[in-house]
């Protein structure tokens, strides 16, 4: 068993907050999508918060609605 540092831990956790972040570019999104009043505003948060490359990104893609979103194809992985 290998055992790793508190410190270590919140790198490893902070650097993959960052990739998160970053990764932000690749998605696209379509208000038209979303199916609910509360899924159209959180989807321009997560877009705002996309373009500004903001750390709230990440803990509004946390949220269960923003699963609901990508299921209803309101949040997409924008391949082109």
């Amino acid at each position: 068993m290998e055992f790793h540092s508190i410190s270590d831990i919140q790198e490893a956790e902070r650097l993959s907050k960052l990739q998160r972040i970053n990764n932000a570019q690749f998605l696209g999104f379509d208000e038209a999508k979303a199916s609910s009043a509360r899924g159209a505003m959180l989807l321009r948060q997560i877009k705002a918060a996309a373009a500004e490359r903001s750390p709230l990104f990440d803990k509004l893609m946390s949220e269960s609605e923003a699963n609901n979103l990508f299921r209803d194809g309101a949040i997409y992985i924008n391949r082109g």
